[in-house]
């Protein structure tokens, strides 16, 4: 039997949210609207984290209500997240615990906008109901749960509105975990802050820091992704480095022991874009390929099985894949003609094929094209069109 890491706040959403309290947001257009830079979404939405006004599961993509103009979109464990051409940041979802950053504390069906923040360029949702934006100065901002320090400003309580990361400058990318945030620094290093028991936090030890603290031996990273208690960085040279929870595989390294420190993902080389899924790393290799690695019981590995793996194996049937993403037990894939593969869990639709069942080999998104960006939640996929 798997046994499952001590995980703080939420993750995979059930229907124990279904009664959740819901803001009554108004809406900025017609509901459904969509145009350029809309975007859709499917799987399970008892939290409202489809965005479309309901609340009932959808195993086809909906619209996400009164968005157009989106450049960005992120996804936390039962919540989107969309950044506006004009840098202004849009969310809906799950939102006791402040994570849709609009000064409440209460879930909304449609989009609702996040408080006090502009010039923002990146956006990245946590998987325990934290949220976080990168602004153009290279400062990062944060909202919504503050357990085990996951905001990053030297508290441990939730905030409804952002309040900046702190001592953090500089920075180019952000990713977020299980109440862990990760930042990436224009001088290739990596700062990590929250929950630090499984040594998500990468800087050798395994206590929690409300704080950024530097991830250990990792220099020369391009970019970072986060998976629920593990965090992934990609170098320079194309290979890929990981560190925290390994038990099923996750770190990719042949072992199933948690590292506290950085180590290299095995065999794995000329990765150009990285991402995780709850409890699994893909990458992106610049043939066009993706590899995947880690927990593979629902078939999140999509190479035909349902076995774990600590080594990266293929993702079967899929080629010319342009970017990826993981939701809480669903990997995905853009290809170029711009429409999105998905495998591994279907049980809330969110393989977005019209079905509940499983897949281990990767499945199209029904009635979806022109995509330029995809993003997985904990039981939802979304896509940027």
């Amino acid at each position: 039997m798997r046994r499952m890491p001590i995980v703080l706040g939420l993750l995979l959403v059930t229907s124990f949210w279904q009664g959740a309290a819901r803001a009554t947001a108004g809406p900025i257009g017609p509901i459904g609207r969509t145009g350029p830079g809309a975007v859709w979404s499917w799987g399970q939405n008892n939290a409202g984290q489809l965005g479309n006004g309901g609340t009932a599961d959808s195993s086809i993509r909906v619209p996400v209500s009164n968005l157009t103009g989106v450049v960005s979109i992120a996804a936390g464990g039962a919540d989107g997240y969309a950044l506006r051409s004009d840098g202004i940041v849009w969310a809906w979802g799950f939102g006791l615990n402040g994570e849709l950053g609009n000064g409440a504390n209460a879930g909304s069906d449609v989009p609702v906008r996040v408080s006090n923040l502009t010039g923002v360029t990146a956006i990245a949702g946590g998987r325990s109901s934290t949220a976080y934006a990168l602004r153009s100065d290279g400062t990062v901002w944060a909202w919504g749960h503050g357990q085990a320090g996951a905001l990053g400003n030297g508290q441990v309580a939730d905030s409804n509105v952002p309040v900046p990361v702190s001592h953090l400058t500089g920075v180019t990318a952000i990713a977020g975990g299980n109440a862990t945030g990760y930042a990436l620094r224009t001088d290739g290093t990596v700062w990590a802050w929250g929950f630090g028991r499984h040594g998500e936090l990468g800087n050798g030890g395994t206590a929690n820091s409300s704080v950024p603290v530097a991830v250990s031996n990792l220099t020369g990273v391009t970019a970072i992704a986060a998976g629920s208690v593990d965090g992934y960085a990609l170098r320079s040279d194309g290979t890929v480095r990981a560190w925290g929870y390994g038990l099923d595989g996750e770190l990719g390294n042949g072992g199933t022991a948690d590292r506290h420190v950085p180590v290299r993902v095995w065999n794995l080389t000329g990765v150009t874009a990285i991402a995780a899924g709850g409890f699994d790393g893909f990458a992106l290799r610049s043939d066009g390929t993706v590899r995947a690695w880690g927990y593979g019981l629902d078939g999140e590995l999509g190479n035909g099985g349902t076995a774990n793996s600590s080594v990266p194996v293929r993702v079967l049937n899929l080629t010319g894949v342009t970017a990826i993403a993981g939701g809480g037990r669903t990997g995905y894939a853009l290809r170029p003609d711009g429409t999105v593969r998905a495998w591994g869990s279907g049980r809330f639709s969110e393989l977005g094929n019209g079905g509940t069942a499983n897949s281990s080999v990767p499945v199209r998104v029904s009635n979806l094209s022109g995509v330029t960006a995809i993003a997985g939640g904990g039981s939802a996929g979304y896509a940027l069109r």
